[in-house]
C-alpha cells in the first residue's frame, strides 16, 4: 500500500510544521489530489508497466519493419529510404527503455533499496534519455521531410523533386541525425554525477552503506528549459506537418475530380495512407508537446508537479504506438510494401506452360501428348 507523503496531508491550510520545526507553504494545482493519492499512484504504476510492455513490443515490430524496408524493392525508393531512418530512431527509442529496465533486474549488479546508484547505472540512464530525445526529434523531422517531399512532388509534378535519388535520402538522414544529436547533447550536459558517502535516508541518523560505491545524479537549472523547448519543437513540427498534409490532400482531391472516368483506387489508397499517418503523427506529437508546455506553464511552482511528471510514460506510449502504426498502415494501404512482404513470406506461384508435342509412335501419330513445364 503506497504511503501518502506528508505534504499531501495538508487539507484546509497550506501550512504545516515539519520535523525541523520550519513552516512551509505548499501549493497544489489539484487541491483534492491528496484524497486520491493511492489511486493516482496505482495509475502511474500501471502506466509505467504498459510503457515497458509497449517498448518491448515496439522494438520487435519495428525490427520486422526495418527488415522489410531494407529489401531492394523498397530501399530504392526515396520515401522508403527515409522511412528506414525513422524506423532506426524508433528502435533506439524502444531499445533505450529496455536498457534502463535491464539495469534494474539484478543482472549486472545486486540492486539495493537506495536512491543512489553505481556510476555506470546512472550513466546508462542519462545516455539512454539523451538518445531518446535525439531519436524522437529525429523521427518527427524525417516524417516532416517525407510530407514535404510528397507535397512538393504532387503540387509541382514537373519539378526535379521526384528525380532525387536515394543518396539524397541517406544524406537527409545523416544531416538531421547530426543536428538532433547536437541538440540532445545539450540535455546530456545538464547532468552531473557526484560521488556520495552512502545511501541517503531521512529516517537514518547516518548514511546507509551499500555494497557498491554510490553516486547521485544532480540536475542543472536548464533541464526543464530543454524539455520545454523540445516540446515546443514537437508542436511546431506538428503544425507544419498538418499544413503540408492539408495542401497535399486538397491537390489529390482536385486531381481525382479531373479523372472521374478513370480508376481512382490508387489515389484513394494514397489519400487514406496520408490521412492515417497524419492522424497518428498528430496525436503523438501534440500530446508530447502539450505535456511539456503544461509542465512549464501550468504546474510550475506547484508541489504536485512531481506527480504530474510521473505521467510522462503515458505520453511516450503514444509515441511508440505511432511508430508501430507505420508498419500496419504501410502493409494495408501500400501495394508495393504488401507485395514485398508477400515475396519474403511466400514463394512465388509456379507458372505452368502447356506445350504440345507429337508422338513418334506410329499408332498414335495423329494424336498429341501434353507436357507441363514449370519455371
Amino acid at each position: 500500500m503506497p504511503t501518502i507523503p506528508k505534504k499531501y496531508l495538508a487539507t484546509t491550510t497550506p501550512y504545516y510544521e515539519d520535523e525541523t520545526g520550519d513552516d512551509h507553504i505548499y501549493m497544489f494545482f489539484f487541491e483534492n489530489l491528496h484524497k486520491h493519492f493511492e489511486l493516482v499512484t496505482v495509475l502511474t504504476d500501471v502506466t509505467k508497466q504498459l510503457y515497458d510492455i509497449a517498448s518491448f513490443s515496439g522494438f520487435f515490430l519495428n525490427l520486422v519493419h526495418l527488415v522489410i524496408l531494407t529489401r531492394r524493392a523498397l530501399r530504392t525508393n526515396l520515401v522508403y529510404t527515409v522511412m528506414i531512418g525513422i524506423c532506426l530512431n524508433d528502435l533506439i527509442q524502444c531499445f533505450c527503455t529496455i536498457c534502463t529496465l535491464f539495469m534494474k533486474w539484478d543482472i549486472v549488479y545486486k540492486v539495493e533499496d537506495c536512491i543512489e546508484k553505481p556510476y555506470f547505472h546512472i550513466l546508462t540512464n542519462v545516455v539512454a534519455e539523451t538518445a531518446q530525445y535525439m531519436s524522437r526529434r529525429c523521427s518527427s523531422l524525417l516524417g516532416l521531410f517525407i510530407a514535404g517531399f510528397r507535397t512538393i512532388s504532387v503540387l509541382y509534378p514537373m519539378s526535379n523533386v521526384e528525380r532525387l535519388s536515394t543518396k539524397t535520402g541517406y544524406f537527409t538522414i545523416c544531416l538531421i541525425s547530426g543536428l538532433c544529436a547536437g541538440w540532445s547533447a545539450f540535455y546530456f550536459s545538464q547532468f552531473q554525477i557526484k560521488k556520495v558517502d552512502g545511501c541517503s535516508d531521512e529516517t537514518l541518523d547516518e548514511p546507509m552503506r551499500t555494497s557498491y560505491v554510490p553516486y547521485a545524479l544532480i540536475k542543472k537549472k536548464y533541464v526543464l528549459t530543454f524539455q520545454f523547448l523540445d516540446g515546443s519543437m514537437a508542436l511546431l513540427v506538428d503544425v507544419l506537418y498538418m499544413l503540408l498534409v492539408t495542401l497535399l490532400l486538397i491537390k489529390l482531391h482536385k486531381t481525382a475530380r479531373k479523372r472521374k472516368n478513370l480508376n481512382n483506387d490508387k489515389s484513394r489508397n494514397t489519400s487514406k495512407l496520408i490521412i492515417l499517418m497524419a492522424c497518428s503523427f498528430c496525436c503523438s506529437e501534440t500530446l508530447y508537446g502539450s505535456f511539456f508546455l503544461a509542465d512549464k506553464f501550468i504546474f510550475d511552482g506547484y508541489d504536485d508537479r512531481e506527480t504530474f511528471d510521473k505521467a510522462q510514460p503515458f505520453v511516450l506510449t503514444f509515441q511508440i504506438f505511432n511508430s508501430v502504426a507505420h508498419c500496419f498502415i504501410c502493409f494495408f494501404l501500400s501495394s508495393q510494401y504488401r507485395e514485398t512482404v508477400k515475396d519474403m513470406i511466400w514463394f512465388k506461384k509456379t507458372k505452368k506452360l502447356m506445350v504440345s508435342e507429337s508422338s513418334v509412335h506410329p499408332t498414335t501419330r495423329y494424336t498429341s501428348r501434353t507436357s507441363t513445364f514449370t519455371f
